[in-house]
């Protein structure tokens, strides 16, 4: 699967090298969450004791910025193990919202994405030509656009993803040409063929801040 702003698969799979690194070291076993410093750590200078910081102070909290790496992976792979994690880590610290106010910010971003659902942007690109230069105007269009919880996805249809929502893997075979769907949680826009119609719907949905009924 393509990362979403490059579309290199190499930088999603540096960012999963990355937090499976994060949960080897960092992990408490006991109690849940990450501690800011490796059980393996060693040197001269390192303060003794490790923490699990969860308030934005004022850099993001780690586990909040954990979480929300996590939340990413989980809808850009769709593979369960970062789901799994993304909710241990959070189900481990939500339970000091209360305490933290605006300085929780961070750890509340990512309670976000577990109670509520991702907007995925995806662009099928079919064929080369005309069809890749669709796509990319497409792309672009997605990455200029706000949506809570955005994920985009870009995708040549030879390729197939598993990651991609179920209703679109559905729309794959019934359909053909360079297209984009807008899909939160089960709910799908019917698919826009042209950068003009994606613009179109793009502009609409932002500006009513949901899908259409």
């Amino acid at each position: 699967m393509p990362s979403s702003t490059s579309g290199d698969s190499g930088w999603l799979e540096w960012a999963g090298a990355i937090m499976h690194r994060v949960w080897s070291d960092y992990l408490d076993t006991e109690g849940g969450g990450l501690f800011d410093l490796a059980r393996n750590r060693g040197g001269e200078g390192l303060l003794p004791a490790a923490a699990k910081p969860v308030q934005d102070a004022p850099t993001p909290s780690g586990n909040g910025m954990a979480g929300l790496a996590l939340a990413r992976l989980a809808e850009l792979t769709g593979a369960s193990v970062w789901r799994e994690r993304r909710d241990a880590v959070v189900s481990a610290n939500a339970g000091r919202a209360a305490e933290l106010g605006l300085h929780g910010a961070t750890m509340l971003l990512a309670v976000d994405w577990v109670v509520q659902p991702a907007t995925h942007l995806v662009i099928i690109e079919d064929g080369g030509g005309a069809g890749s230069k669709t796509a990319d105007a497409m792309h672009q269009l997605a990455l200029r656009s706000f949506f809570p919880r955005r994920v985009v996805h870009r995708v040549k249809v030879a390729e197939g993803d598993g990651s991609l929502p179920e209703a679109v893997r559905g729309m794959l075979e019934s359909a053909s040409g360079t297209r984009g769907f807008i899909c939160v949680g089960t709910s799908c826009e019917t698919p826009a063929t042209t950068v003009e119609a994606w613009q179109e719907t793009l502009a609409r949905l932002t500006t009513k801040g949901k899908l259409a009924q």
